[in-house]
């Protein structure tokens, strides 16, 4: 679960001054830092979880504030901070997506005024949009990138075998990558008409 990436893709809605407290309390609660500055009728949200961290902006909007998160990129880690972005759209009643990786397989769970409308495994039509196939390349990334990191552990750390272990994971992961970005450049979407 730790190395594991959660996309949020069009998150946005209108909400209330006293909606964003009551999630505020909830994220102290858990146990992440946050940190809230205002520039303007602008405010922007820091959330700190060890070495994961999350940034956000809310505009005023006459008395509501409006939410908008084109895309965020939230690691797994233990949970915590996954919680609070998906406390973020079902307490300020906002509509987006989540794309993770459960078991291997993509998933997506649909938020509209803060209710799940639709979860469970992505159905991939036959010919994967360009959207579909730059997700699923930017899931790999991020499972490359933390890869990375583990293997650099484990060669400072002097363990042979977690080291040789990162290293198929990650041999896995570029071979992976190679044929998805071969679907990507041979995709008809990509291609000019």
């Amino acid at each position: 679960m730790e190395n594991q990436i959660v996309i949020y893709r069009n998150i946005s809605g209108e909400t209330t001054r006293a909606q964003v407290d009551q999630w505020k309390a909830r994220v102290a609660r858990s146990g992440i830092q946050m940190e809230e500055k205002g520039k303007g009728k602008t405010l922007i949200f820091h959330l700190f979880l060890k070495d994961d961290e999350v940034i956000f902006y809310m505009y005023e909007n006459g008395k509501s504030l409006h939410v908008l998160i084109e895309y965020m990129r939230v690691k797994k880690s233990d949970g915590r901070m996954v919680k609070m972005i998906d406390f973020l759209i079902t307490d300020l009643q906002l509509r987006g997506e989540k794309y993770q990786t459960i078991r291997g397989e993509l998933y997506r769970t649909l938020y509209l005024n803060g209710i799940v409308m639709d979860d469970g495994p992505f159905q991939e039509r036959k010919l994967a949009t360009d959207f579909d196939l730059r997700l699923s390349r930017e899931i790999l990334m991020g499972h490359i990138y933390r890869e990375l990191d583990e293997y650099a552990n484990a060669k400072r750390d002097g363990d042979t075998e977690r080291e040789q272990e990162s290293s198929e994971r990650l041999r896995s992961f570029t071979e992976e990558l190679q044929r998805l970005d071969e679907v990507l450049k041979n995709n008809r979407f990509n291609k000019e008409t």
